[in-house]
């Protein structure tokens, strides 16, 4: 790790320090303490004050990382105590200038403006860029308490202005303290605030440094992860120019926006910028996001705001697919891994010619390998190759050839064929749901598809129960050897939902029927189509009834999942006799 420095300093010498001024960079998360945390923060100080006023008061630990550009330092842990105690003493100056003497006046001036160069009028702490026009306006220069506002009024400032609305927070609790004795003497208590309290200030000259450290003693809340750090990166490059920095954060915030956009799925940041890597460098996908966008942003030979502009059209492409009404993006959007997601987004991106028989081939590609149980290690290699293709615009030919070496290479059609319609038990496998999804949407021609939700209510029933009741017509259709053979084959198996999963349970199959078909009122659930279908086509269920909607599966499936020049594996007879 590089030079680090660990000073234990009190307050007055973090803050009114003429060699020390702080800034919130803007990757932070914003000033959030509200009354809980300054209630607490007043208790403990005057808690501290009264009962061991001559011993010092530790306050917790910052994280500072040197920032030569803005000949300040980043305040990268602790800008909620520090906000905090700024917000106090611009309180107490309001509310008791009059009872205080010239040293603790110089405390508190001192933590707000340069006290050794008065002309500057050099602020000593700058929150983010886009709140410090707030903070300084309206608590460091200007702090008004208005006594007979609305209450509606005063809340619409609060939902505004977080460090006004902690002002006024302050302004009560101190009113409290004085009024009940504990503050008896404010002068007293804003020296004893400053030469009492004391921080461990921790020194770091390189920012890598100080997010490790973060990382190890953030222990009450999410740490930053690498976009935070990536976006502290970018602006730095672009700190001089406040019109740039205005329009970074404005695109920035747009593409977090972005993220909220699409109905029913949360795009996590993180994995979306790990996408754009993927696409933008391939050869750096493997490097921690921050590290390897540095890279791409370095060798764009870009400013900051070009390439977040590049960055927010990728993320356009993404969420117009996401938006897709289409049955091959719904299908690929239940895989646990998303490189199908970087090759489409891609795709879209560069107007690649051959989008459509693209995600065919990737339907094909991924499930045939997630059935064959293959893991993301197989793929990755082979989906890098194809981002590079896609790219590239190299044809769809290429790619389907990349596509079968590696089928070849791991002898994934075998082993797929083999445990989709050889296999006698299929169930209770994880992708069995997503394979039944499958033959749904592809039953019928629907223009625009409804979403099948792969949640706790998308269940997968047992036609032929796994433990039919003794005396039941089960037992009269199918014997003890073939119920063995065929109750978790995928004949056997379609999709409902949760609640008429629990109906329908070990019932006959007339039962069954009716509530597969919402044929009884009592019992009208919704319901997915490869289950109607069970009402409309079948009248009993035997062996004679397996084998008929195995061979069904049969015909939906496996155009959907045959990739034009495999070798042919699969024979006209289906029959498991």
């Amino acid at each position: 790790m590089a030079k680090v420095e660990v000073e234990l300093k009190k307050l007055y010498q973090i803050l009114v320090d003429a060699e020390y001024f702080y800034q919130v960079p803007d990757y932070q998360r914003p000033y959030v303490w509200d009354k809980d945390h300054l209630g607490a923060l007043i208790d403990d100080l005057v808690g501290s004050y009264i009962n061991n006023r001559e011993d010092e008061y530790f306050c917790g630990s910052i994280v500072i990382a040197e920032n030569p550009k803005d000949k300040r330092w980043d305040v990268v842990d602790g800008q909620q105590r520090l906000t905090s105690f700024i917000i106090l003493a611009c309180t107490i100056l309001k509310l008791y200038k009059h009872r205080l003497r010239q040293k603790s006046k110089d405390f508190i001036e001192g933590s707000i403006y340069d006290k050794y160069d008065k002309e500057k009028e050099r602020l000593k702490f700058l929150t983010a860029q886009n709140y410090n026009s707030i903070f300084e306006n309206t608590v460091l220069n200007n702090l008004e308490f208005e006594d007979n506002i609305k209450k509606g009024e005063l809340n619409k400032k609060f939902d505004e202005n977080t460090y006004l609305r902690n002002a006024y927070y302050f302004k009560e609790l101190l009113n409290e303290s004085m009024e009940n004795g504990s503050i008896s003497d404010m002068d007293d208590f804003v020296k004893w605030f400053y030469e009492h309290i004391v921080l461990t200030r921790i020194i770091c000259f390189e920012q890598d440094s100080a997010m490790q450290i973060f990382q190890v003693l953030n222990d009450r809340g999410q740490p930053l992860s690498p976009i935070d750090i990536l976006k502290s990166s970018l602006m730095q490059e672009i700190k001089q120019d406040s019109e740039k920095r205005k329009d970074f954060i404005t695109t920035w915030d747009k593409l977090v926006e972005a993220c909220k956009s699409v109905e029913g799925i949360d795009i996590v940041l993180e994995d979306f910028f790990n996408m754009y890597l993927e696409y933008a460098d391939p050869s750096s996908s493997k490097k921690r996001a921050d590290k390897g966008l540095k890279k791409v942003f370095k060798d764009s030979k870009k400013d900051a705001c070009e390439f977040i502009y590049d960055v927010s059209a990728f993320m356009k492409s993404y969420t117009d697919l996401l938006k897709k009404p289409d049955r091959y993006i719904y299908l690929l959007r239940y895989l646990p891994s998303r490189f199908w997601a970087s090759i489409l987004t891609t795709a879209l991106y560069v107007k690649y010619p051959d989008f459509d028989a693209l995600k065919r081939l990737l339907v094909s590609y991924y499930y045939q390998t997630w059935i064959a149980g293959g893991t993301i290690t197989r793929i990755k290699q082979t989906s890098i190759n194809i981002i590079k293709n896609v790219k590239s615009n190299k044809d769809i030919e290429t790619i389907q050839e990349l596509i079968l070496d590696n089928i070849e290479s791991y002898n994934t059609f075998n082993q797929y064929h083999y445990n989709l319609w050889e296999s006698s038990s299929v169930y209770p496998s994880k992708w069995l749901r997503l394979v039944l999804a499958l033959a749904n949407y592809f039953m019928t021609d629907e223009e625009k598809p409804h979403f099948i939700a792969m949640d706790a209510e998308t269940q997968v029933e047992h036609i032929l129960p796994q433990t039919p009741k003794r005396g039941s017509q089960w037992n009269a259709d199918l014997d003890k050897e073939k119920r063995e053979k065929w109750v978790n084959n995928i004949a056997n198996l379609t999709l409902l939902k949760r609640k008429k999963n629990a109906k329908a349970l070990n019932m006959d199959f007339d039962e069954k029927r009716k509530i597969y078909g919402g044929k009884d009122p009592s019992k009208v659930i919704s319901c997915y189509d490869i289950t109607k279908e069970l009402y409309s086509d079948y009248r009993k269920w035997d062996e004679k009834s397996l084998q008929k909607r195995h061979d069904f599966l049969h015909e939906i499936i496996t155009p959907i999942l045959y990739i034009e020049g495999q070798e042919e594996k699969y024979e006209d007879d289906f029959d498991l006799e």
